[in-house]
C-alpha cells in the first residue's frame, strides 16, 4: 500500500508520488514519482490541498495566523530544511 506525498517547488512545479524525500527510499526502494509543471493543475492543487491545509494550521501557542505569513513560515522552514539536508549530502 502507498500513500501520496506531494512537495510544492516555489509555486511552479509539483513533485508528486509515493516516494519518502530522502536517498534512501530513492536508492533502495521502488517508488512512483510524477513531476508536473501544468499551471492549472499546480493552481487547483494550491485550492484543494494547499490552501485548505494552511487554514487548519495552529502554530504552537494555538494562535491562527494568515495565510502569507503561514506560507512565508513554510518557505523559511522548507528552504533550511533542504540546506540542513544537502549539507549532509555525501560527496
Amino acid at each position: 500500500m502507498t500513500h501520496l506525498k506531494a512537495m510544492l517547488v516555489d509555486g511552479e512545479v509539483l513533485v508528486a508520488g509515493s516516494s519518502n524525500f530522502d536517498f534512501f527510499s530513492y536508492g533502495h526502494h521502488q517508488e512512483i514519482l510524477v513531476v508536473i509543471r501544468d499551471k492549472r493543475f499546480i493552481g487547483d492543487f494550491e485550492e484543494r490541498v494547499l490552501y485548505r491545509d494552511l487554514e487548519n494550521c495552529r502554530v504552537a501557542d494555538g494562535a491562527v495566523r494568515s495565510r502569507t505569513a503561514r506560507m512565508e513560515d513554510l518557505g523559511v522552514r522548507s528552504a533550511k530544511t533542504l540546506l540542513e539536508w544537502t549539507r549532509r549530502r555525501p560527496a
